[in-house]
């Protein structure tokens, strides 16, 4: 065989190579990288997905938390503005902090009074004024006495109001000679509810 020929069948032979690569790579490897590049554009895809599901799963999980914790928040509202007047537990609690602070409950009046009418439309059942129970009672005791009352009914959970104070000092007969100085005060307070309709 003669060089030339051998140059021939050589360049012939890579030439078989280099179309037979590039016929590899156009039926295999190039179809096999499309599908890679799909594959990962999908799975791009789904982390997303996933990371939009978790966002959506911690919004509800925060939802639900929330909504659990209004239950104690509705209880708290209900005993600041019970649905009924309730004169009762009023009383109860005037007389629990009275003794708290030493002091005597005299008299004791409720009156309900009734708040300013509205026209009830579909809207303003939601907004109508609650209704007022006017508390009025007597006390009997000393002044920082009394002045601890005021601060435990400021703090009371239920919505209570001053709404008239007078007082007056009284002497009180002991065992002792000397008579203790104290005063007698006359309290109305107004106390809220909102009756359901």
């Amino acid at each position: 065989m003669r060089e030339s020929s051998k140059q021939v069948l050589a360049i012939i032979a890579i030439t078989i190579l280099l179309v037979g690569s590039l016929f590899v790579y156009l039926k295999m490897i190039s179809p096999a990288y499309g599908r890679l590049s799909e594959e990962e554009t999908k799975r791009q895809e789904k982390e997303t997905q996933i990371k939009l599901l978790n966002q959506y799963k911690a919004k509800f999980d925060n939802l639900i938390s929330r909504y659990e914790n209004l239950g104690s928040n509705l209880q708290t509202i209900n005993l600041a503005l019970p649905i009924k007047s309730d004169p009762a537990t009023i009383l109860a609690t005037l007389d629990a902090m009275a003794k708290k602070n030493g002091l005597t409950i005299g008299t004791l009046t409720f009156k309900e009074i009734e708040p300013p009418s509205q026209e009830k439309t579909a809207t303003s059942t939601l907004n109508l004024p609650p209704h007022t129970l006017q508390v009025t009672f007597d006390l009997l005791g000393s002044y920082e006495s009394f002045k601890n009352f005021i601060k435990d009914l400021e703090s009371e959970i239920r919505l209570m109001d001053i709404s008239d104070l007078k007082f007056q000092p009284v002497a009180v007969a002991t065992k002792t000679k000397s008579p203790i100085n104290y005063f007698q005060f006359n309290l109305t307070i107004n106390t809220y509810y909102q009756p359901i309709k």
